[in-house]
């Protein structure tokens, strides 16, 4: 049965007795907490007059009035509840977003829809005459454990979907440790003592500064920028964690109306920065799109497909918005770029090699009394041949990339050789080579065969040849070789030819070339035919005479000069094209062409270059002669273009690659010795600075000759004297790779 007012007012009034100590705590700890409206009703409603012990225990009645209310404890019914409405007892009242009943809160922020459904909670009690029904629990919470047995995270369960909220306590809360003081940081329990003792403060407002538990060090993090901060006694703001005048930039507007700046007022001096966007910022160029470009917004549509790409890896590529027209900056130098298929970098905006001279290295150390003009040929892998004469006979040493110089061999043959004349090395397409050499009473001949090694050494002059000297020989790209020399008295050019089927065949003389003839040169083409050059007596001057091996044989001699003057010193190149540039010494250098379908030139042409020069083919039907006093190139329908210096003095010897590279390599006179240096030309780059390559003092150095490989590395070699009695000479090499 629901109790009367006047008997609830004797029940609180027993109550407040009881309780009236432990009232005045709870007032203390809840000073400010409003009275429930139902203690509020109680509390006024229906009493005659309210006693002193209510206004002082206002929280413990209010606590009484609760479970009192959740038993279902109302007004006597007849009217003393007043009308009075508490929040969730009308169907809606949780969820239509009104405060129903006054007291600041509605819907579920009111507590007295904690037991609606709505809410999460579970069913209260049943509302007694003219009052609320109680509050209910969680459902969805009932039994749910969400203690995770950390105290650097508070641990609840969320009374709508029951699922558990870990929410981290605030760093530097203290904890637990393993028994040793910890602080929270990050939801984690660390060690406090490293931070014990340790003072972070930087004397900075504009920093946040703290310890790190981790490991003790310091961090001091940069406040939000305008945080206000003392700037020397006057008002300051934060910027990028330093404290400056706040008062500068009061006012001052820095907009410059130009969408290519980002303006800023700098509260250092209260001036304004204009700072440029990053090129290629779109902005608006008079209604039509714009690009950013240094500040300015410019016309996007000048650079509209155009491409200015220049195929350099040492230029930066970029249009001008401004004009449309294309920019090359030359990138930075050193940065890595492809030199013809080889390494490179860049040089003032030009690839040029990323390679460097090695150190001198001894290639043959026998104990032969001279070794005497050494050859060299590589092929497309990279593998170098050197040979070489001694007093015993002939010897070669091979190079290949990854393992280095080899051992000397004997390369055969019989008989004593001869100190003052020379030898010759071709490689095919395939990397096979053919040496040919004179020794004893004979030319002899070895090949090297990919795969299999050297061979043995074969007689190819016809037995006996005195008088045989100057042998040379050239291979074509199917590795038919065509040997020449000089044999008799008088001297005739003599040959032999060798096939891969069928080795090498009988020797005869070369067609005309009657009377004393001197130093024979030859040169295959691309499709297998074959150029001789030589000098000739007519009993007057020697004058030069060519000869060509074709499918159909050997053809007859043709001068190709008429002058007045003795020619030497023959030479002559072949491309893979057919082009054939033949050149020699007669009152300076002179030169003459063969062109496929037309045959020699009518007259030799002087070339701007010194004495005792070498040719070699060049690309797309260019050659180019070196000498002791420059290079020189010649283009087709141009002709011989200016000697241009190269640095190297005596001795020069030349080697150029299909790319248009050359390298050259001479002798100059040092203050004890002569020296070898070597220089390299790039199309591009033209000829650089002679660089001494060798620096032993024990004797001269001479004859040095070289070889280009199509990957760009070079590989000289020559001859040296030791200063040892008898002055022995050595073969050394070095390499630019």
């Amino acid at each position: 049965m629901p109790l009367t007012l006047p008997q609830l007012e004797r029940h609180l009034f027993a109550a407040a007795v009881i309780l009236s100590p432990a009232c005045e705590t709870v007032n203390k700890w809840t000073p400010n907490r409003p009275l429930d409206p139902l203690v509020t009703l109680i509390l006024g409603v229906g009493m005659k007059s309210k006693p002193a012990w209510a206004a002082r225990c206002s929280i413990v009645l209010a606590s009484l009035a609760l479970p009192i209310a959740a038993f279902g404890c109302g007004g006597e019914g007849t009217g003393d509840s007043r009308g009075t409405r508490v929040e969730g007892t009308e169907p809606g009242d949780c969820e239509d977003g009104a405060d129903n009943d006054g007291d600041g809160f509605f819907d579920c922020a009111d507590r007295s829809c904690a037991a609606s459904p709505l809410c999460g909670g579970g069913a209260g009690g049943t509302s007694g005459t003219g009052g609320a029904g109680g509050v209910g629990g969680s459902v969805l919470c009932a039994d749910v454990d969400c203690g995770d047995q950390n105290e650097c995270t508070t641990d609840t369960c969320d009374p709508v979907d029951g699922e558990c909220v870990y929410t981290l306590v605030t760093d530097g809360t203290t904890c637990d440790f393993g028994g040793l003081p910890g602080v929270c940081g990050v939801g984690a329990c660390e060690d406090a003592m490293l931070c014990a003792g340790v003072d972070c403060d930087d004397g900075n407002e504009c920093t946040t500064d703290t310890c790190h538990p981790a490991d003790g060090l310091c961090d001091h993090v940069d406040v939000i920028d305008s945080t206000t901060c003392d700037f020397g006694g006057l008002p300051g703001v934060c910027t990028a964690g330093t404290c400056e005048d706040a008062m500068l930039c009061a006012g001052v507007v820095c907009d410059d109306g130009n969408e290519c700046t980002m303006d800023d007022c700098d509260p250092m001096d209260g001036q304004c920065d204009h700072s440029n966007m990053v090129d290629g910022t779109a902005c608006d160029f008079g209604g039509f799109p714009g690009v950013c470009t240094v500040g300015v917004c410019e016309d996007a549509m000048l650079c509209a497909g155009v491409d200015c790409d220049d195929s350099n890896e040492c230029t930066a590529d970029t249009c001008d918005p401004m004009d449309g027209q294309c920019d090359h900056t030359n990138v930075m130098d050193g940065t890595a770029c492809d030199f013809q298929g080889g390494p490179g970098m860049c040089d003032a905006g030009a690839c040029v090699y990323a390679r460097s001279w090695g150190v001198p290295q001894l290639i043959e150390e026998s104990d032969f009394s001279a070794c005497y003009y050494p050859s060299i040929a590589a092929d497309s892998s990279g593998r170098v041949t050197a040979i070489w004469t001694h007093e015993g006979g002939a010897s070669a040493n091979q190079y290949t990339p990854g393992n280095g110089w080899g051992t000397v061999l004997d390369l055969g043959g019989t008989g004593a050789t001869d100190p003052n004349d020379t030898m010759d090395i071709a490689v095919d397409a395939n990397g096979n080579a053919v040496t040919v050499w004179s020794q004893g009473n004979g030319v002899w001949s070895n090949h090297y065969i990919v795969g299999s090694g050297w061979q043995s050494a074969e007689l190819i002059s016809p037995t006996p040849s005195s008088q045989r000297r100057h042998p040379r020989v050239a291979v074509d790209p199917l590795g038919n070789a065509t040997a020449v020399w000089i044999q008799g008295s008088p001297y005739y050019v003599w040959t032999n030819r060798y096939t891969p089927s069928g080795g090498w065949g009988t020797a005869e003389v070369v067609p005309g070339s009657s009377g004393n003839v001197h130093e024979p040169a030859v040169a295959a083409d691309g499709d297998g035919n074959v150029t001789v050059v030589w000098a000739q007596w007519d009993a007057v001057i020697f004058n030069v005479y060519a000869a060509r091996y074709t499918a159909s044989g050997w053809g007859s001699p043709v001068l190709i000069e008429t002058e007045n003057s003795p020619g030497t010193g023959t030479q002559v190149a072949a491309d893979s094209m057919g082009n054939v540039t033949a050149v020699w010494v007669q009152s300076g250098t002179r030169a003459n062409r063969f062109v496929p379908g037309q045959g020699w030139s009518a007259q030799a042409v002087p070339v701007p270059a010194g004495s005792n020069p070498r040719v070699a083919a060049g690309p797309g039907g260019t050659a180019v002669v070196v000498s002791s006093g420059g290079t020189s190139w010649y283009e087709p329908g141009a002709g011989w273009g200016p000697a241009q210096a190269h640095g190297l003095l005596n001795r020069v010897d030349l080697s150029v690659v299909p790319s248009g590279m050359a390298a050259a390599v001479g002798t100059r006179n040092g203050e004890l010795t002569k020296d070898v240096w070597a220089n390299h030309y790039a199309p591009d780059s033209e000829w650089g600075d002679a660089v001494l390559i060798e620096t032993n003092d024990t004797g001269d150095a001479f004859g040095p000759t070289l070889v280009l490989d199509p990957g760009g590395d070079i590989t000289v070699i020559w001859a040296q004297y030791d200063g040892n009695a008898g002055n022995r000479l050595n073969i050394w090499s070095n390499r630019f790779q």
